[in-house]
């Protein structure tokens, strides 16, 4: 807020003027996970058996979360077990019968370990169960969000120069300055590519109270006020 104050001082000609910043670059940036992993449902690895983890559930790396069962591998399983059961009580005996029996044996064993399909977490974080019974392909089951926290935005080539790592970053919500973040990293290839310019990811330091999607007004450089007439 500033005051305009006329060359004759008149208390009552006092007029209130209430201006915005101005920033060298301004852009927008969403709160984001640092870490995230989606699972897709996959029909090719079977039907949908269990889900391993629960709802909200916080888990390590490498922790089992779902269980495909194919019931297809169970009828080729059942198929040759019944072929091999049938050789061995035959009165037959030979060489190539001996080998037969050995090969459906394998075969049983490989499909038995193709009978269920566990999917482990490649991340440590907390879970959300989106779809616990998807029935269509590449249907979202679970998202896992690592607890630290990002702001993701996204810039234009004609900005990119303005920008280096470790960079202070002036965070506000609706012209409010919030806190101060820092650059984190800049990709080094765009993620887009159009016929006049080229777009690429910025990654920003974070208040982690924040939700995820959050979205926030960022600004670089030096602040100008600029008066009215």
């Amino acid at each position: 807020i500033y005051y305009k104050i006329p060359k004759t001082t008149h208390l009552s000609k006092i007029e209130t003027m209430t201006v915005k910043p101005h920033y060298s670059l301004s852009f927008q940036g969403v709160q984001q996970a640092k870490q995230s992993y989606t699972l897709y449902y996959e029909p090719s690895l079977g039907i949908s058996s269990d889900i391993l983890v629960k709802n909200n559930e916080t888990i390590s790396k490498d922790t089992p979360i779902f269980k495909y069962y194919n019931p297809h591998i169970e009828k080729h399983i059942l198929a040759k077990k019944n072929l091999l059961s049938s050789i061995q009580h035959s009165n037959k005996i030979s060489s190539d019968n001996f080998n037969q029996q050995v090969q459906l044996s394998n075969d049983i064993l490989n499909l038995q370990q193709q009978l269920q399909t566990r999917i482990y977490a490649p991340i440590k974080g907390r879970v959300t169960v989106l779809h616990p019974f998807p029935s269509k392909s590449h249907t979202e089951i679970m998202q896992i969000n690592s607890d630290e926290r990002i702001i993701h935005a996204k810039i234009k080539e004609s900005q990119l120069k303005q920008l280096k790592n470790n960079q202070l970053v002036q965070v506000s919500i609706k012209n409010t300055r919030q806190f101060e973040g820092k650059i984190l990293s800049i990709s080094s290839i765009p993620y887009k590519t159009e016929t006049s310019s080229s777009f690429y990811y910025v990654d920003i330091s974070t208040d982690p109270s924040y939700p995820i999607g959050y979205h926030f007004d960022l600004h670089l450089g030096t602040t100008e006020y600029e008066l009215p007439d």
